[in-house]
């Protein structure tokens, strides 16, 4: 008897394995085995240090917050100064007289760099919006992380953390791209859909970037996701109570998404027209709705800007002038007391229209056809010659157009950075690019089974091309020239936090160095103006970014004004504030401080905290 129930259970475990719930319990252990497999290997063969500006600048931002300190920024641009001081939100300077006292006043040298401006060592930040920052924020809290340098190289601890984060919320997208495919299409289409996103080399290589493009995608995908819900419960059989906490979820995640990027406002109406069109009766009614949550969502951040600034989106509305023909480069965020003439309306006006023709003609070549991987961006295009049985399916690919249109169009003012959010519609891509290869597919009649599965193979593969050549060797090595952080932290680690650092690279600086830093300014003039009223800078640090420019067009030109100074201690012109310069790396960098702090350095220490000369 035992041994019939013995064998009935194994009889019952083996069907469970084969076809139960056991059964889809190993395909769900193997696939996640697969996606965890993929994070790991792409991470150790090709991240190495964060590259992106804009990255190490978020990620600051969040070690400030997790402080306490708010949304203050160690990153101190000249033109952010500016801002603040043409809308009356900080003093703009102190007489010579004040600041000749108060440095004779001072007992010792940190108290006359404290007699500075309060704003710049408390720089609040009126350039991004806190979403982001916020939520790393939480997530360095959680796993306590420590961010005291590491005197050795290597990968940083907390950039692996970020990573991590950005990896969830990729892993979280690829589960809503499941989730939308099934409502849209089918349960086919969804798994294969969120397959071919997991093997997309744009995914992983902007999880590994730092940029905070893996939270955006995934709260979009998620507000699609939701405003599909909402529709079919409204227009279904479904009970009408049903549609509420879809709805609520979509606004949510549409107030959040906008917080984490400005430039994803533009989706908004997408979905204002999708719900107003979607639903056949008070449609209108839930776009207006949607409007008013996204407005009352963000008018507590509106009001802190313009309570901090002045404007209600700070400063990110005049960095249309970046890059143009009055501000070549970078050097808007360099300047501090621009010339009159520069700022003309007309001559903004032709500046701005130039930059938007020539950005929109490049990113209509290059960023359009490049979404995402492989030719399923083609295959997207190509089904708005195709009419899908389904309303809201229809409906929904033609809101979807109009954000990308609206991206496209707006981007050009802005440049990279915004064009970079057209990754966030790289899962409704995938989704529609499938469905239409199995309409075309199903129509080449294939008869054996193994020819529709080889054609499908073909197609995974393609898609994940991308990703397999960046798999191969050689791997990743570290982002120098110019970031190498065993520089950075051994540079800013001669200054004190209470003293001003000026940097060409303030955003490493800041996150390596844990310093204020300021932006060199683009002239020396400016320069004085900030050092002499507004806050003493006790060392510039030079780098590549500044030492690998062009000798005429540049050191020559826009930046002639610190040749003398980039030329060593002898030639530093003698009413320059700062008399000390020490060669680094080679002559790849230099440090221009105000007395002999490596000396002070090397007395205070009892180990050789030198970096390498040279970084492998």
């Amino acid at each position: 008897m035992a041994t019939k129930r013995f064998g009935s259970s194994v009889q019952d475990l083996v069907y469970n394995i084969d076809m139960g719930g056991g059964f889809r319990l190993v395909q769900f252990g193997l696939y996640s085995l697969f996606v965890i497999v993929i994070i790991l290997i792409y991470t150790a063969t090709q991240f190495r240090a964060f590259s992106e500006p804009e990255a190490m600048e978020y990620a600051q931002l969040a070690r400030n917050m997790s402080r306490s300190e708010g949304m203050t920024t160690q990153v101190v641009r000249p033109s952010s100064i500016r801002f603040l001081i043409e809308n009356g939100k900080m003093v703009s300077a102190r007489t010579k007289a004040e600041v000749k006292k108060d440095q004779e006043n001072a007992d010792t040298a940190d108290e006359a760099v404290e007699a500075g401006h309060p704003q710049i060592m408390s720089h609040p930040d009126i350039l991004h919006p806190p979403v982001y920052p916020m939520v790393l924020s939480a997530w360095f809290k959680i796993f306590n992380v420590d961010f005291e340098p590491e005197k050795e190289g290597g990968k940083y601890g907390p950039e692996l953390m970020i990573v991590a984060f950005a990896h969830m919320c990729t892993v979280l997208t690829g589960i809503f791209i499941w989730m939308l495919g099934r409502v849209l299409f089918d349960n086919r289409i969804g798994i294969l859909g969120m397959s071919i996103f997991f093997l997309s080399d744009t995914v992983w290589q902007t999880a590994i970037s730092g940029l905070n493009l893996a939270l955006p995608t995934l709260l979009v995908t998620m507000s699609f996701y939701f405003a599909i819900r909402t529709i079919m419960a409204i227009e279904g059989t479904t009970p009408n109570a049903r549609w509420i906490v879809p709805f609520v979820l979509t606004c949510v995640c549409a107030i959040l998404m906008v917080l984490t990027r400005y430039g994803l406002i533009l989706i908004i109406p997408a979905l204002a027209l999708f719900f107003a069109f979607g639903i056949r009766q008070r449609g209108w009614l839930f776009a207006l709705i949607l409007i008013a949550f996204v407005a009352v969502g963000m008018l507590p951040w509106l009001s802190r800007n313009a309570k901090v600034s002045g404007n209600l989106f700070g400063m990110t509305p005049s960095t249309v002038l970046t890059e143009t023909s009055l501000f070549p480069g970078k050097s808007y965020h360099r300047t501090f007391a621009p010339e009159e003439d520069l700022l003309d309306f007309r001559s903004v006006v032709k500046s701005v229209q130039s930059k938007w023709f020539a950005n929109s003609a490049k990113y209509y070549e290059q960023n359009a056809r490049s979404i995402g991987d492989g030719f399923l961006v083609a295959l997207f295009i190509t089904t708005f010659f195709y009419r899908f049985l389904r309303g809201h399916v229809r409906q929904f690919r033609w809101c979807v157009l109009l954000a990308i249109v609206l991206l496209f169009s707006i981007a050009g003012f802005f440049g990279e950075s915004m064009i970079q959010l057209s990754r966030v519609f790289w899962p409704v891509v995938i989704l529609y690019g499938l469905a239409f290869f199995f309409i075309l597919r199903d129509r080449l009649q294939l008869r054996l089974q193994i020819q529709r599965l080889s054609v499908t193979i073909l197609v995974v593969l393609l898609s994940a091309a991308p990703l397999i050549i960046a798999l191969m060797p050689p791997k990743a090595g570290f982002p120098y020239p110019p970031y190498l952080r065993t520089y950075i932290t051994y540079v800013s680690g001669v200054l004190d936090k209470s003293e001003l650092l000026s940097s060409d690279i303030p955003w490493a600086t800041a996150w390596y160095g844990d310093r204020v830093s300021l932006y060199v300014p683009q002239s020396t003039d400016e320069f004085y103006e900030i050092n002499d009223y507004l806050s003493k800078v006790s060392g510039i640090y030079f780098t590549m970014e500044t030492r690998n420019k062009a000798f005429v067009r540049g050191l020559l030109g826009s930046e002639r004004s610190w040749f003398p100074v980039l030329q060593g201690m002898n030639s530093i012109p003698d009413e320059f504030p700062l008399k000390y310069s020490y060669p680094l790396a080679r002559l790849d960098q230099q440090f221009i401080t105000d007395r002999d702090r490596f000396w002070e350095a090397e007395e205070e220490s009892t180990g050789d905290d030198t970096p390498a000369e040279q970084p492998e």
